[in-house]
């Protein structure tokens, strides 16, 4: 956790954490294994999606049509990312402070851990609402690590990752990467 709390040092909140101190990427020369990483928003517990064919209409967020064409686009991505030669390691939504943004990123959740379980060898899915949950489930402002240190994982937002909860989150991308 110490080299990911070192990366994630004086970078803004979103900021990449495998990239290098000045925020640049690192080289093809720096890689101990290639890579590619990709930034998606995750602001998709919303009623309405863009790019749909002519005539088609999805319904609010969660109704059956709207979790199809979720449930496609995920999977186009994930084939996308396949084809390209790359590993797919898909960071889950976590609990929030807010109670129906949960239970929305967990919809979101379910629709993406389907569609990754469909394809073991090209994609992984970290859960970070399992990850990032306190002792009872949900939320947890603050974690305990495995050395009994307590750290603030969250931002002051409720939603976004401190750069301690960021590096844990990152520890499990890695283990993944080093999984395939």
């Amino acid at each position: 956790i110490e080299l990911f709390k070192k990366q994630a040092k004086d970078k803004l909140p979103g900021a990449y954490l495998f990239t290098r101190a000045d925020g640049k990427p690192w080289g093809k020369s720096h890689q101990h294994r290639p890579f590619r990483d990709a930034c998606e928003g995750a602001n998709d517990d919303k009623g309405y999606m863009t790019g749909l064919p002519k005539g088609v209409t999805v319904g609010d967020f969660g109704d059956p049509a709207w979790e199809h064409e979720y449930a496609r686009r995920v999977a186009g991505m994930l084939d996308l990312i396949n084809r390209a030669g790359a590993y797919t390691v898909w960071i889950g939504l976590p609990f929030t402070r807010d109670l129906g943004q949960s239970a929305r990123f967990e919809r979101i959740n379910a629709i993406v851990g389907r569609e990754i379980v469909k394809r073991p060898n090209t994609a992984a899915f970290v859960q970070t609402d399992l990850l990032m949950a306190g002792r009872t489930g949900g939320f947890a402002q603050y974690l305990q690590l495995n050395n009994g240190e307590t750290v603030d994982a969250r931002a002051p937002d409720g939603v976004h990752f401190s750069a301690d909860g960021g590096a844990i989150v990152a520890e499990k991308v890695v283990e993944q990467l080093y999984r395939k």
